[in-house]
Order: C-alpha cells, then structure tokens, then sequence
C-alpha cells in the first residue's frame, strides 16, 4: 500500500512538472504576412519629400504636409500593419500568455492606430530586410535601431521576423500599443532609417 502511495505521488509530480514544462512553452508559428517591399519603401519616401514632408535639402519638416495626404502616401504601411496584427492576433489570441494580459493591455493591442500600425510595418519589414547578409545586413540592423527607435527591442523584432513566437509576438504588440505615434513621427522615422541608409549606399 505505501509503495502505491509513493507511485501516485511520483505519478503526480511527474505530470504537474510536465505540465507547467509545457505550459510554458513558447510556441512558435511561422508568418504569412510579408513585409513591405522595399520599392514601395522607396516610393513612399519619394511621395513624402513631394508632398513637402521633406525640405529640398532632405531635412524633416513636420508641419509642412497634413495628416490626410500623409495617411494616403503611408497607405501600404497601415494596411500592412493591419494585415500582420490581424495575423498576430489570430495566432496568439487562444494561447494561455494572451489570457494572462489584463483587459486594458488586449484592448490596447486590439484598438491600434493606422499610425501605430504604420509604425509596426515599417519596424517588422526593416527588422526583415536586415536580416540580409554583409555588411548591407548590418548596416539596416543599425539604422533600425536608432531611427525607429527600438534599439531595446531589436533582438524581439528581429525574432519576429525570422522565428515569430508567442512571446515576442505579445512583446512586439505590446510595445507598439504603448507607444504614441503621430503621422509626423512616422514620417519622421521613414526620413531617419533612410538618411541612415544613405550612408552605406
């Protein structure tokens, strides 16, 4: 009788371990979502700097262009960031990490602005294209960093956009929730990462 004591209560352990082993478990998923190619990058800046977002010198002026017709230039941004938080979401949205979030975090995540969302796309498809070997790789790893202001979160981007996961999916959707972003912020970090770039081109 003790001995079928002992089993069931190493049986018992045996399965809690597992299962907080499991339960803890960062799951992986692979994107459908791709990033914004960087043409359309290009053009965007390009549209921006006509549009007088830009002095003729290159330099960010914020309160040349209005809001309306930054929205519709940064078009391809929102709905690409649109399309990745959805697919995010979807993903994310059954696992036990989602359901530990307060009501006010998933609100915060759900309810994204375009200009929010703008800011997603533009960090997901750089964090993306850095991946690029040499020293053009590293160069848009640097200017990520600084112009989009993530340098703290590079490696979750960076994660994101190589081996999405539950955790740096929430930990992305999180920091871009908390972050306010106005259309002029965001054209000001597209006119950053590419005065960056122009560096090494």
């Amino acid at each position: 009788m003790v001995h079928l004591v002992k089993l069931f209560v190493i049986t018992t352990i045996s399965l809690l371990v597992g299962c907080n082993k499991e339960k803890n478990k960062d799951t992986a998923f692979s994107l459908k979502t791709k990033p914004v190619d960087s043409v359309v990058l290009r053009n965007i800046l390009s549209r921006l700097k006509n549009c007088g977002a830009y002095s003729s010198d290159s330099e960010f002026r914020s309160t040349t262009a209005n809001n309306d017709s930054i929205a519709q230039i940064i078009a391809p941004l929102i709905d690409n960031g649109r399309e990745l938080k959805g697919e995010l979401l979807s993903l994310i949205s059954n696992s036990p990490d989602w359901q530990t979030l307060e009501q006010n975090t998933k609100d915060t995540i759900i309810n994204l602005t375009d200009e929010q969302l703008a800011h997603l796309s533009l960090a997901f498809s750089a964090s993306h294209y850095s991946r690029q070997p040499g020293v053009i790789g590293s160069a848009i790893h640097d200017c990520v960093g600084v112009a989009l202001g993530i340098a703290g979160l590079q490696s979750v981007f960076a994660t994101l956009a190589t081996t999405p996961s539950v955790s740096s999916a929430i930990g992305v959707l999180r920091w871009i929730g908390r972050r306010f972003a106005s259309y002029a912020a965001v054209v000001w970090m597209i006119w950053d990462f590419w005065d960056c770039m122009s560096h090494f081109n």
